[in-house]
């Protein structure tokens, strides 16, 4: 090819796990000779030593690894000279806002003489990026780091009412999305399943990937939560993004994850589980006030607050909420 993307020198901050979009990712990097480092296990500390050491230029990883670097102390992050890195691609799990910024603040202090963060829309179902966000992009109109990046760069998506209209801009609805991958997705097996995933508008098929989301007059897609992670607080609909972004904002918070929890009058309500960086403290009454002075509000203030030493996380860096609603629901009849 020729270009200057596959003369980059990359990092992945574990092993590939076959079947993600970070295996494709590699494994395609690897094809055209752009050298890899690879961590056995992933160390914040350490990815940044290896950065500097081995002039590292391209990143692929889950937002989780970008916000256990920025929990380090101050002086170590400040020990490492990172102006080899162009390009950080996050994927997984949508990335806090927070995270996307300070990340960019980061590497900018230490030598990088661009933003770098990058990130795509995909699954494994789609079989490449849906949506890809460049900086340009949100160079262009600061606004735009909230997405997930652009529309028709990797196949299409549409936003789709509770009736199968197809949605203005700026309008919350059904993320539905066409690729190379949703249009061959027929294996022994999925025919029930399918019924339920798979749409047809205007005689093409387009999946319905269970998550609310709107496209803007620019085309660009921005995630707002799981359908099936939508709590319903007596009739009010409730997206636990929502939430973590506001408590995300923090400075003594790490990781959170927003579920849903058995309550007797209104059937469900948000809980909050914390995890806090090394060494800070904190009350439950610090982390309703900090969600009162950033715009939370009646039912989507958490009513149940945990603090844990670590959230459960998958290989590929997603928050596991369903072993974390598991012990709250145990025994209680759930919705739906």
């Amino acid at each position: 090819f020729g270009s200057d993307e596959f003369k980059m020198k990359g990092l992945f901050p574990g092993p590939l796990y076959h079947g993600t979009p970070l295996y494709f990712f590699g494994t395609a990097f690897m094809v055209f000779g752009c050298p890899f480092v690879m961590m056995k296990k992933y160390d914040p500390e350490q990815l940044l030593k290896l950065i500097e050491k081995e002039r590292i230029s391209y990143i692929h990883c889950a937002p989780v690894h970008l916000q256990r670097i920025l929990a380090l102390p101050d002086e170590v992050k400040k020990k490492y000279e990172l102006s080899s890195m162009r390009s950080i691609v996050s994927a997984a799990a949508p990335c806090p806002v927070e995270v996307k910024k300070k990340i960019n603040e980061l590497f900018s202090q230490q030598g990088a003489e661009k933003p770098v963060f990058h990130e795509y829309y995909s699954a494994i179902e789609f079989m490449s990026p849906i949506t890809i966000l460049r900086p340009e992009d949100y160079l262009e109109k600061p606004k735009r780091i909230e997405s997930v990046g652009k529309n028709h760069r990797g196949g299409d998506v549409k936003i789709l009412d509770a009736e199968g209209k197809e949605c203005p801009p700026n309008k919350v609805g059904l993320v539905h999305v066409r690729s190379i991958g949703t249009v061959s997705l027929r294996y022994p097996g999925t025919e029930e399943l399918l019924k339920e995933s798979i749409r047809t508008i205007d005689g093409k098929e387009w999946y319905n990937d269970a998550l609310f989301g709107y496209l803007d007059e620019d085309d660009f897609l921005y995630l707002v939560g799981r359908q099936k992670e939508m709590i319903i607080v007596g009739g009010v609909n409730i997206f636990p993004n929502e939430i973590e972004m506001i408590i995300l904002k923090h400075p003594e918070v790490l990781d959170v994850a927003v579920i849903s929890v058995p309550d007797k009058d209104f059937g469900e309500i948000p809980a909050a589980i914390v995890q806090l960086k090394a060494g800070a403290e904190m009350t439950k009454k610090d982390l309703t006030e900090h969600c009162k002075k950033n715009g939370l509000y009646g039912f989507k203030i958490p009513k149940v607050i945990e603090f844990v030493e670590e959230l459960p996380k998958t290989p590929h860096g997603k928050t596991l909420k369903r072993e974390l609603e598991a012990k709250y629901w145990e025994e209680v009849q759930r919705k739906g």
